[in-house]
């Protein structure tokens, strides 16, 4: 997600995308969701607890996305321990607002194996391009790799996540590719 939907729409983004129909070759949709309603309320939250809480945000967006276009899942790229918010501790608190399926193919595997992967997919070229993402800007140097879902939750409550999610999917973008 962008703050800008035209950024991503001339991003690396539909180009991976484009690259995986090979395997999909049905029509897929990008959603391009801004996350300045976010990034408003992140001002108040305790940095080191931000990326959990920013993680939970995009769940429950996911989620919502899902339920409105009777998607059965959602697909995340979390791969344990990779980076601090995919701790095994951030990924339980992060997924506590799930209430469909979220599938992770790349769990287990290790940095050379996505790299692999990605270079027998035909990824990898596009993936190493510029692009500066949400997590980019919400991701401090040292967050917390344990936060605790209860922890996450009050910060929630405090932001009113529901409105900020509600806002978000009233400008969320769909991009048929």
């Amino acid at each position: 997600a962008s703050a800008k939907p035209e950024d991503v729409e001339h991003s690396k983004i539909p180009q991976i995308i484009r690259a995986l129909r090979t395997y999909h070759p049905v029509k897929s949709r990008l959603y391009i969701a801004p996350y300045h309603e976010f990034y408003k309320k992140s001002v108040s939250m305790d940095p080191k607890a931000e990326l959990v809480v920013f993680r939970r945000f995009i769940m429950r967006l996911a989620q919502a996305i899902a339920q409105k276009n009777r998607h059965l899942g959602v697909v995340s790229g979390d791969n344990i321990g990779q980076v601090a918010s995919q701790t095994l501790e951030n990924l339980f608190a992060a997924n506590i607002p799930s209430y469909c399926p979220v599938f992770r193919p790349l769990l287990t595997y290790d940095k050379q194996e996505i790299i692999n992967l990605s270079k027998k997919i035909g990824v990898h070229g596009l993936s190493l391009e510029d692009y500066k993402d949400c997590c980019s800007l919400v991701a401090m140097k040292h967050p917390c790799t344990r936060v605790k879902p209860e922890a996450a939750q009050k910060i929630e409550d405090e932001i009113e996540i529901g409105n900020v999610i509600e806002a978000t999917i009233a400008q969320t973008k769909t991009i048929e590719i």
